[in-house]
Parts: structure tokens; sequence; C-alpha cells
């Protein structure tokens, strides 16, 4: 189910980065745990979050704001204030 949703997030994002009346930035925001978290690639450490590479699949006007934390939790994202945070810097585009 995860897998369609991303397949389909990137289709209409793929869709709406390539109207050529679009003139202003889209941005995907993502908040979440371990599996889409960035982690520093230091000390030749593989492990990263799918998150961390997304935006490699987009070119401008799209960015990709990753706001996953390891070991986080929906309540804990909540409670730590980076829903609220998230929420602040989203525009209607987005």
């Amino acid at each position: 189910m995860i897998r369609v949703l991303l397949v389909l997030l990137v289709f209409l994002v793929g869709i709406a980065a390539t109207n050529p009346l679009q003139k202003d930035a889209v941005t995907i925001f993502m908040i979440g745990d371990s599996t889409m978290a960035s982690r520093p690639y230091k000390d030749g450490n593989p492990v990263t979050g799918w998150g961390q590479l997304l935006d490699l699949y987009f070119k401008d006007p799209v960015r990709v704001e990753d706001h996953a934390m390891s070991g986080r939790s929906t309540k804990s994202l909540i409670d730590e204030g980076r829903w609220q945070i998230v929420k602040q810097r989203m525009e209607p585009r987005d």
C-alpha cells in the first residue's frame, strides 16, 4: 500500500513539475521515522532512509524537505513540535 501511495505521489508531483504554466516551487514535506530519515554518510556507513534520496527523482521547481527522525512515532513527532514546524512551512501547492 505504501509503495502504491509513493508511486502515486511521484506521478502527481511529476505532472505538476512539468506544467509549463506553473512558475512556483512545490515542496514535498516528509515527516516520519528512521525508514525515511536522512543519515550522514560518514566512515563508509551505507545506511540511508528512502527520504534522503527522494529529491534525486525531481528537478526544479520541486523540492523535498525531509523532517523525519530516527526512533520517532507519530506521538513523539507531535509532542516535540515537529508536525507544527512542517504545518507552518507548508504553502497551498505543497
